[in-house]
């Protein structure tokens, strides 16, 4: 049974005040529950966490979900409580309070469940603001392109464990991977002709506190039916990290502040082959805008380098693998 099943089935329930709830995850060291609010029709995920509040941060969830503590007269116990204020966002929030109750179930003591309850909700807070109804076809591109360097040139190179720790992306970092001083930033185009790389700030070339740093450059035609899409190349790194636990659940929490969420997947048709990738190393004449050329006062440069005029530093796969320590 779903868990929407379960809060259909509580909502059906007679009452007009309190809460009706049932415990889930019958398993798990820790007291979760589905709950209705009767008189506000609400749905709630509860966690009980004793005689004494828990200490929460603040955190403003927005218009459609609180996050919060609750008093239970029967038994006499606090509860963290996660109530859905929108009847818009029932789907989302279905996704949310899984995703929670996932992290949370298996900890082993209150103070541990209590922080990964916390930190999924932080972690979905970024993902609703960078996408809560979905990525723009732009976005997803760009994506796109971080996710496939990670399977095809950096897995290869460094290990699919390492590769996803060095992947800032997300982060908004000023480059896409971050292996200590070695840096990859990974740009992704579907023009046909003259195309052109477009650099976000004076940073993102910048070497100057870095021993190398490599641009990743994939060409690609979008067509819907045609080569692989986002969601499908998602599920082949899962795979490739399955025998990652660790790994796995940082791959999806940057999946998640990148805005990417599997309830948005049958909007991703778009499929993407191919056309050509590059890699270039940035160093010495490479055609960049950097912080220390710059007058005082003048930042925030948003430019763009012409991929034919970056040729003179093509370079291979071998010299990435070796900068990142590879043989």
């Amino acid at each position: 049974m779903s868990i929407d099943d379960i809060w259909q089935e509580l909502e059906a329930l007679p009452g007009d005040s309190g809460f009706v709830r049932r415990r889930i995850e019958p398993e798990s060291k820790q007291d979760l529950f589905l709950a209705v609010r009767k008189d506000q029709a609400q749905r709630v995920l509860l966690l009980e966490v004793g005689p004494k509040r828990a200490k929460l941060p603040v955190i403003d969830g927005g218009s459609a979900v609180v996050l919060g503590q609750v008093h239970l007269s029967k038994p006499d116990r606090y509860a963290v409580e996660l109530a859905l204020t929108s009847n818009a966002y029932v789907d989302l929030f279905s996704a949310l309070a899984t995703d929670i109750i996932s992290a949370v179930a298996p900890a082993n003591d209150v103070q541990t469940a209590v922080a990964h309850f916390v930190g999924r909700f932080e972690r979905w807070q970024a993902f609703l603001r960078a996408a809560g109804e979905g990525l723009t076809r732009h976005r997803q591109r760009g994506l796109f392109g971080e996710v496939l360097a990670l399977r095809d040139w950096l897995a290869p190179a460094a290990g699919a464990t390492a590769s996803v720790a060095a992947w800032t992306g997300p982060a908004n970092a000023p480059q896409d991977f971050s292996f200590g001083p070695v840096a990859v930033e990974v740009k992704t185009t579907a023009a046909n002709l003259h195309q052109h790389l477009g650099i976000s700030s004076e940073r993102q070339l910048d070497t100057s506190h870095l021993d190398r740093l490599f641009l990743l450059h994939v060409s690609v035609d979008e067509q819907d039916g045609v080569g692989e899409t986002l969601p499908e190349l998602v599920g082949a790194v899962r795979d490739l990290l399955a025998a990652d636990p660790h790994a796995q659940v940082e791959f999806e929490d940057k999946l998640l502040a990148g805005g990417y969420h599997d309830m948005h997947g049958d909007r991703y048709t778009t499929g993407y082959s191919l056309r050509e990738t590059n890699l270039f190393e940035v160093a010495d004449g490479f055609p960049a805008i950097t912080e220390g050329q710059l007058p005082v006062g003048v930042g925030d440069v948003h430019y763009s380098v012409a991929v034919s005029a970056c040729t003179p530093w093509a370079t291979q796969a071998s010299v990435l693998a070796e900068a990142l320590g590879q043989p």
